[in-house]
């Protein structure tokens, strides 16, 4: 009981240290939970157990939720940029139209100035 206890605490006292994870404690608790049983240092070693397995349930948990932002940021991103290349195109489209125009509208004139000459050269 004695052994079983002390690798209980050494288990919780290096996950403490950071030189052990939840597997390690978890591994520690099962090879020695019938020669501990009912004592504070198994107590002690679930307690451990259940907060880190809570930890990295939590951490699991924020980093999920952080990635969906960064998905959400990104395909918001992604139509902002098609809504700014539709613009865009549309922009063009009605550049040519008003370049159109105006190509129409000086041919128009100069085959109004050429008929009012024939006109003028025809009445004299």
């Amino acid at each position: 009981r004695d052994a079983a206890e002390s690798a209980l605490r050494e288990a919780v006292e290096a996950c403490g240290r950071g030189d052990a994870d939840l597997e390690a404690l978890r591994a520690a608790i099962n090879a020695n939970t019938q020669a501990a049983d009912g004592s504070e240092a198994l107590r002690a070693a679930r307690r451990l157990r259940d907060e880190l397995a809570e930890r990295k349930t939590r951490e699991a948990r924020a980093l999920k939720r952080q990635r969906q932002k960064e998905e959400k940021a990104a395909a918001a991103a992604a139509r902002a940029a098609e809504r700014a290349a539709e613009q865009a195109e549309e922009a063009r489209a009605a550049e040519e139209a008003r370049v159109a125009e105006e190509a129409d509208r000086v041919v128009a004139e100069a085959a109004a100035a050429r008929a009012a000459e024939e006109a003028e050269a025809a009445s004299r």
